[in-house]
């Protein structure tokens, strides 16, 4: 074998040897971005079965409280602890791009807004407001109307999640 046969055989080898190393690795980071896609989905489908928990919880006790308005009963007490409602997993599906392979942009436009309308400010207005009706410092009809929009909002974010679990799947 002449000595460009010898380089040629080697240049070619090395070749080879590079693409199937090219080609494993694609493989392994495949799979490793199907696995971790996969980690996502399931997070975010566990988080949204937590939320859905204490969605119903609250729009229950905001339903007692409302009842208690109606019938001028000022004894009522409401605890709304939004900071229990799992956002974790949502907002780290949100950052890392899964988002747009399930929901088109009007999706994801109300999926801003179910993160966004329960808030601590929204929990500390509708607390402050039945504290006010209690103290007889409040109106009816403001609370009423103060806790029946909450209701609303609790009630939204059920729907919305509703609506995700079936669009997310894995």
């Amino acid at each position: 074998m002449t000595y460009w046969e010898h380089v040629s055989a080697t240049a070619i080898g090395a070749l080879l040897a590079f693409l199937f190393g090219l080609t494993l690795f694609w493989i392994k980071e495949k799979c490793s971005n199907t696995d971790q896609r996969k980690k996502a989905v399931k997070n975010l489908l566990y988080e949204f079965e937590y939320n859905l928990n204490l969605f119903e919880e609250y729009k229950k006790k905001l339903t007692e409280c409302i009842e208690a308005v109606s019938a001028d009963k000022r004894k009522i007490y409401l605890n709304l602890d939004y900071d229990f409602v799992g956002t974790h997993f949502a907002r780290r599906f949100y950052n890392e791009g899964y988002l747009s392979d399930f929901l088109h942009q009007e999706d994801m436009k109300r999926w801003n807004i179910f993160l966004s309308k329960l808030s601590p400010g929204s929990e500390t207005y509708v607390e402050e407001e039945v504290g006010k009706w209690r103290e007889k410092n409040g109106d009816k009809e403001s609370v009423y109307n103060t806790l029946k929009n909450e209701r609303d909002h609790i009630q939204f974010a059920i729907d919305m999640i509703e609506y995700l679990k079936t669009r997310i799947k894995l």
